[in-house]
């Protein structure tokens, strides 16, 4: 994934994904993704829908985190689920930005 320039307007609200974040629905979860890296100076990824991963899902990930920041950007990926955590585990690897559910400050 290359680094994306920052576009207007810089929003703040998180990118919701949901459902598996697989092989078979990357590319949808990549498009949203890529859009959400374009709008937003400081992108975070709400992962508390996903109900299951893959290494193609945790790859897209480690992906946009590297874009993100290659691009001087903060990237936070917001409450990963057991799913998410599991495959990365599996494989050795660290969420990128990763903040538990149990962390969120109180709104």
């Amino acid at each position: 994934m290359d680094p994306l320039p920052l576009a207007p307007p810089y929003q703040n609200e998180p990118l919701h994904l949901a459902g598996a974040l697989d092989l078979y629905q990357i590319e949808t979860a990549r498009i949203a993704l890529l859009a959400h890296l374009n709008t937003h100076a400081a992108p975070v990824v709400d992962l508390s829908g996903v109900t299951a991963c893959d290494t193609a899902g945790l790859q897209l990930l480690i992906a946009a985190d590297r874009s993100a920041r290659a691009a001087g950007r903060r990237f936070t990926l917001r409450a990963p689920p057991p799913a998410v955590c599991k495959c990365a585990e599996q494989l050795g690897l660290v969420l990128p930005g990763a903040e538990r559910a149990d962390t969120q400050p109180a709104s």
